[in-house]
């Protein structure tokens, strides 16, 4: 919310795009540990090459186009290429020109925000 407003305030903001984040480079799998491991589930054990995932997300949603023409079935396919584009990439991004041009700097890191978000999980929205 501080980067949106400053970003409203400033002079040199209009016409610009500003990431906003704790400016960490933190894996997919090293949240997903963390998120597991808070929430005390297991962990990823394994990973498939990229190529065969984005090959069965395509088989996938194919096959599940097929059938709901063919049937009632109204769900969504379990892994898509588009899901795999996500979750195969690492979604890191600079918020250096924020931290520049705005003066912004994070309020939240990495792990309070992780802690959070464990907490606000835990508290309204995990089925118990």
């Amino acid at each position: 919310m501080d980067a949106a407003i400053l970003a409203l305030r400033h002079e040199a903001a209009p016409g610009h795009a500003f990431n906003v984040s704790d400016g960490l480079d933190v894996t997919w799998k090293e949240f997903t540990d963390a998120l597991a491991k808070g929430l005390g589930c297991s962990q990823v054990r394994w990973s498939l090459p990229y190529w065969i995932a984005n090959g069965i997300g395509f088989s996938l949603e194919h096959g599940y186009r097929f059938l709901r023409r063919t049937t009632r079935l109204k769900t969504a396919p379990l892994l898509s290429r588009q899901a795999v584009q996500v979750l195969g990439r690492n979604q890191d991004f600079s918020n250096l020109k924020a931290r520049e041009l705005l003066g912004w700097e994070p309020r939240v890191g990495y792990p309070a925000g992780l802690q959070a978000t464990l907490a606000w999980l835990q508290a309204d929205h995990l089925a118990r």
